[in-house]
């Protein structure tokens, strides 16, 4: 009989000796492991072996990533997108508070942000959306995935994890490029042109961060593990330049429609519009690149095994 600890729970674990050698899972948190030759040595964690990338990733990204948006399984969730597009054009930009002043001379001011709380419920619903296409689309590429963000504090616990995962990816995404850049200023090397190369350089890491809190990759990786990024991107780097070129392209679009309103002073018609059109156009290009990061993990995620094997200690 061997015994011996589970490499991520660290539970005991105890098999027979004609398990020495073999690849086994873990029953309390579905970790797979090599089990030890002998009495003493350490499990180690199972790492399949890189296997050549799916084909058809230009086809599957240039057309097909367009053609999932419009399918039949798909109207729910594109309706529910542009629903709280347009919601967020027409509503985001409102503040109805007012002040009361009292006899005395004082008074209080009812804080009724109706600007703040629609961009709360319409940004929290789409980046939820966005994250749900990406780990779907890895599986299940024909269409958009079902709606399905849960109710009470479970729908606001999705909300406000789904918008705090885009902002930390966008900040991730900048500290490489932010370190470089204070370290030539210290040397004295201080450009714009430099800051604008290492502001684009930045927007390599931003597709491969929003793969891995899409999918079920755990989110420490991000910090703790760069060198598995670094590889991934080198290993993978014709397909993940397209892709991040989109999803870079798409979200800089979609970030400044956010601060276009229906209820702008002096708007016209005309522009109303077209901002609104701006607006469509843009979250319907997010659709699109977070199909497009499913697509490429879907295709190459068998190529690199280091990092899209990694597993939460739930085994999830």
């Amino acid at each position: 009989m061997l015994s011996f600890n589970c490499p991520k729970c660290k539970r005991f674990c105890a098999v027979v000796e004609e398990y020495a050698g073999r690849r086994v899972r873990c029953t309390h948190c579905s970790c797979r492991f090599i089990v030890p030759a002998k009495q003493g040595e350490k499990a180690k964690i199972y790492v399949e072996p890189p296997e050549p990338p799916l084909p058809g990733f230009y086809r599957a990204i240039f057309v097909d990533g367009w053609k999932g948006l419009f399918v039949k399984d798909s109207m729910v969730g594109l309706v529910f997108c542009l629903a709280m597009t347009v919601f967020q054009f027409c509503f985001g930009d409102l503040d109805y508070s007012f002040s009361v002043t009292g006899a005395s001379g004082g008074g209080f001011r009812p804080p009724l942000i109706v600007g703040w709380i629609t961009q709360f419920f319409t940004l929290g619903g789409q980046c939820w959306y966005f994250f749900q296409i990406i780990g779907a689309t890895a599986m299940y590429p024909e269409s958009l995935p079902e709606l399905d963000i849960g109710f009470g504090f479970e729908y606001l616990g999705n909300l406000i994890k789904s918008i705090y995962l885009f902002v930390v990816a966008a900040f991730l995404s900048l500290i490489p490029s932010m370190l470089v850049a204070a370290w030539l200023e210290s040397m004295g090397l201080a450009a714009l042109w430099i800051n604008i190369v290492l502001m684009l350089a930045s927007g390599l890491l931003f597709g491969l961060i929003l793969a891995i809190f899409g999918m079920d990759t755990p989110s420490w990786v991000v910090v703790f593990r760069p060198d598995l990024l670094i590889r991934t991107i080198i290993k993978t780097f014709r397909p993940y330049l397209v892709t991040t070129v989109i999803v870079d392209i798409a979200f800089v679009g979609w970030f400044f429609s956010l601060f276009t309103f229906a209820t702008t002073k002096e708007i016209t018609t005309l522009k109303t519009v077209l901002y609104l059109g701006g607006r469509v156009a843009a979250v319907l290009g997010m659709l699109y690149a977070m199909r497009v990061i499913g697509l490429y993990c879907r295709h190459h995620k068998r190529s690199c095994p280091w990092l899209w094997t990694i597993q939460n200690k739930d085994g999830a």
